[in-house]
């Protein structure tokens, strides 16, 4: 796991972090109209991006199905496109906006199949960190200090229970304030309450925030349609800290 610490720009109480990733570019359904607006608001809002993996398309001989043959642009493309729309962020005025790139599945095929770094040289340009595996970052947001787990995921689920699984088992290893996952393509949240007991008997009461993180794949005539999929919300999942008071909100 990589440990990072940041604080964070506060910004009219808050702090905002775009929770950005799955866009697959290269994929013959991948929307860049929507993928462009959300950065574009990321920018107007002055959020920190945290990239969620699976960036690029990057099939190979070894990809599932005819992905190669699919592909509506080469791996080259692919990746200048994605380094071109993080670059505003990696310095925005003068500050690094971009708190770390996660590995994905489809980056992590290509580091096995080729021997190539893609998201190692793609961190590099865009003056980030690398996240192979998973991710605590512990952020001081004014007068407060939030913990934010993160990780690309790895499950197969399609019903909302057994995706948020996979990413509510990881609050057994690490304790966070909120926990945000990629991979399955979908934008969903859920909050639970967590209780715990200090040394007194006093208990304390903490909410717990859960998300899944978004998707710019289009259903139509793409590999969630073939495969028997149901449509998912696309987007990007937005985390807000309030610099005042311990509050960490989700929305999308």
């Amino acid at each position: 796991m990589d440990v990072a610490t940041r604080r964070l720009e506060v910004r009219k109480g808050c702090s905002w972090i775009c929770c950005f990733g799955d866009t697959h570019i290269g994929n013959k359904t991948y929307n860049a109209t929507l993928a462009n607006d959300v950065l574009q608001l990321a920018l107007s809002r002055k959020a920190y991006i945290l990239g969620m993996g699976d960036f690029l398309e990057s099939a190979t001989r070894e990809s599932p199905g005819a992905s190669l043959l699919e592909q509506a642009s080469p791996l080259n493309e692919q990746y200048l496109l994605m380094r071109s729309m993080l670059k505003p962020h990696a310095r925005y005025n003068g500050k690094r906006k971009i708190l770390g790139l996660h590995w994905g599945n489809h980056e992590e095929r290509l580091y096995k199949f080729a021997d190539f770094d893609l998201m190692g040289l793609l961190s590099v340009d865009v003056e980030c960190p690398c996240f192979p595996k998973t991710a605590l970052q512990v952020l001081y947001v004014g007068d407060q200090v939030y913990r934010l787990f993160s990780w690309h995921g790895t499950t197969g689920a399609r019903t909302i229970h057994g995706k948020f699984l996979a990413l509510e088992r990881e609050a057994k290893i690490v304790t966070a304030d909120a926990y945000v996952m990629g991979h399955v393509h979908d934008i969903q949240i859920n909050r639970k309450p967590v209780r715990t007991y200090s040394d007194d008997g006093i208990i304390c009461e903490r909410k717990v925030m859960f998300g899944l993180t978004g998707h710019y794949i289009g259903w139509d005539g793409g590999y969630a349609e073939g495969s028997g999929y149901e449509p998912t919300n696309l987007g990007a999942l937005w985390i807000r800290l309030d610099g005042n008071k311990h509050e960490c909100m989700m929305e999308w």
